[in-house]
């Protein structure tokens, strides 16, 4: 991620949408923040994610707490409750330094989405800061 940063045009969005088929990506994700924030601190940063193991979840934004980079914005999507053994039941989106207007409209967005995507009315979301200014 850092060799292309920051880019010649000083603003952007850097996406990183991994592929999650091996452990560990949480934390890739965490270490290529710091070091892509380290280099352009006014950029912003999303990450997607899959919510199969609530835990995980909370260890990652614990560590993205952790990290003292501000303004970090959670947005999360779930369809079902968790499951035993573990299978896909939302998605989130971890965004850094978002668009003004964001927040707002996902308040506005996700209470309808997740009625119209939830199986037997098991939807939800969650919008909340992990880390403000």
């Amino acid at each position: 991620m850092g060799t292309h940063l920051p880019p010649k045009e000083k603003r952007g969005l850097v996406l990183i949408d991994p592929p999650f088929e091996e452990k560990g990506e949480f934390t890739r994700m965490v270490a290529g923040l710091v070091k892509g924030h380290r280099r352009w601190p006014g950029g912003i940063f999303a990450f997607w994610y899959p919510i199969k193991e609530p835990s995980e979840v909370e260890t990652f934004v614990a560590d993205l707490k952790a990290t003292g980079i501000p303004k970090i914005l959670r947005i999360e999507l779930t369809i079902r409750a968790p499951a035993n053994p573990a299978r896909l039941f939302g998605t989130g989106m971890i965004v850094v330094n978002p668009p003004y207007a964001l927040e707002e409209d996902m308040r506005t967005l996700l209470p309808p989405l997740a009625k119209l995507l939830a199986d037997e009315g098991r939807g939800g979301f969650k919008i909340d800061w992990v880390a403000e200014e």
